[in-house]
């Protein structure tokens, strides 16, 4: 008895599949593109770009439009935190200088007579945030002051005291270390005409 011959895996699915004639190689270009020479795959991607292309427009210039706002939203957040951490300062300042104006209208303080530093000292003793009140002179010399030690010194050695001269009305340095209590101080000057 003779045994069957084998056959091969291959031919026994081959059967399956159909037949497929091949094709030429021109028929395969032609297939491909179309009249105008154009591929498939690209024709596609190109629609595809055309029709998301005014979605991605208007997100980008959303993009720079919410920019602008939170960067509107931010400055304004930091020019309202820097006015509610002025506005101690700023009541200080304001108070300094109605304090100044009061005292400008005291006969003795005007004059820089006598009793002119016990008025000072008087003021200054219910004020925590001045450490120095002080009457000047036309020549830049403490007339009168309210702590003893600043009588007689000379304001117009600093450079403020010419701006302080031919100013119209309230002045407000930035920091100077004040040679009588040796701290940094902010100086009020107020002229009187």
């Amino acid at each position: 008895m003779e045994t069957p011959r084998m056959k091969s895996w291959r031919s026994l699915i081959a059967w399956l599949r159909p037949a497929q004639a091949p094709f030429p190689e021109s028929e395969t270009r032609t297939s491909q593109a179309d009249a105008s020479g154009w591929p498939l795959r690209l024709r596609l991607l190109l629609s595809v770009l055309f029709a998301l292309s005014p979605i991605a427009i208007a997100s980008v210039m959303q993009a720079f439009i919410r920019a602008n706002d939170d960067t509107a939203d931010v400055h304004e957040r930091l020019v309202q935190t820097a006015l509610a951490a002025s506005t101690q300062e700023e009541n200080m300042l304001a108070a300094g200088e109605q304090i100044l104006r009061a005292l400008a209208n005291i006969p003795r303080v005007r004059d820089a007579s006598v009793g002119c530093s016990a008025d000072l000292r008087d003021t200054l003793r219910g004020l925590k945030f001045f450490t120095n009140i002080a009457r000047i002179d036309a020549r830049g010399r403490v007339a009168c002051a309210a702590i003893n030690k600043a009588q007689g010194l000379s304001m117009a050695t600093l450079p403020i005291w010419k701006v302080v001269r031919s100013a119209p009305d309230i002045i407000v340095t930035s920091h100077l270390t004040s040679s009588v209590s040796h701290r940094p101080v902010l100086a009020l000057f107020l002229p009187m005409r």
